[in-house]
């Protein structure tokens, strides 16, 4: 991995403001550079390249990080607070532990990330991809999450009271063994896509029907998987 050093980069920042401004400069890219415990509070780094990097404990806050480009950075315990990141690529990155509190996501993608333990309260992901990502733990309280895609994320333990999920589909409860993906109207086990109520409603005999292997899990697991699937579509 690659190193520089903070004049370095200061200036590598301030060219990267003369590209912007179209005055001659020459844009930031820093690919695979060790770049842990930065200041770059405050900075406009929109349209910068800094993939493969490693920026954990670096403060990016009230940043302006727009369609910039972290795809496979680390940037675990970072500060991302209140900071713009519309239409970033952060897919494949690890962002554990980060704090991206009131930050702005919209349209950016953060597929297949570790998210874990993250702090995204009333951050706006609108419009986000969040597939196949880890959201463990995650604190996504009062966040905006219309039209996201979270398809085959993990959401265990995170906390979404208040959050916006119209036209979000959440999936997937994971340690089960079929895929378990709740709709903004529907539940779906499987192949069997019902409402929470006709869910409740089945007879032993008619889930025997669908599964003759399903009986002994469903009657271990229907209590929470129906009240996880009640809590996601009463936060939308």
């Amino acid at each position: 991995m690659r190193t520089i050093s903070k004049e370095e980069l200061k200036e590598s920042i301030n060219q990267h403001l003369l590209w912007l401004n179209n005055k001659g400069g020459e844009r930031l890219v820093l690919i695979n550079y060790d770049l842990r415990r930065s200041d770059l509070s405050g900075s406009n780094l929109s349209n910068s390249d800094l993939g493969y990097s490693n920026l954990s404990n670096s403060d990016l806050s009230y940043s302006n990080l727009s369609g910039s480009n972290f795809s496979n950075s680390d940037l675990r315990w970072s500060d991302l607070s209140w900071s713009d990141l519309n239409s970033s690529d952060l897919s494949r990155s690890n962002l554990s532990g980060s704090d991206l509190m009131g930050s702005n996501l919209g349209g950016s993608d953060l597929s297949c990330s570790n998210l874990s333990g993250s702090n995204f309260s009333n951050s706006d992901l609108r419009w986000s991809d969040l597939s196949g990502s880890n959201l463990r733990w995650s604190n996504l309280r009062g966040s905006n999450l219309r039209d996201s895609n979270l398809c085959n994320s993990d959401l265990s333990y995170s906390n979404l009271g208040g959050s916006d999920l119209e036209n979000t589909h959440v999936s997937r409860l994971y340690g089960h063994p079929w895929e378990i993906t709740v709709y903004p109207e529907s539940l779906a086990i499987g192949c069997e896509r019902h409402t929470i109520e006709e869910w409740e409603g089945f007879t032993n005999e008619e889930i025997n029907v669908m599964d003759t292997k399903a009986l002994v899990w469903w009657e271990k697991s229907k209590e929470s998987i129906l009240a996880y699937a009640k809590f996601i579509q009463e936060s939308q």
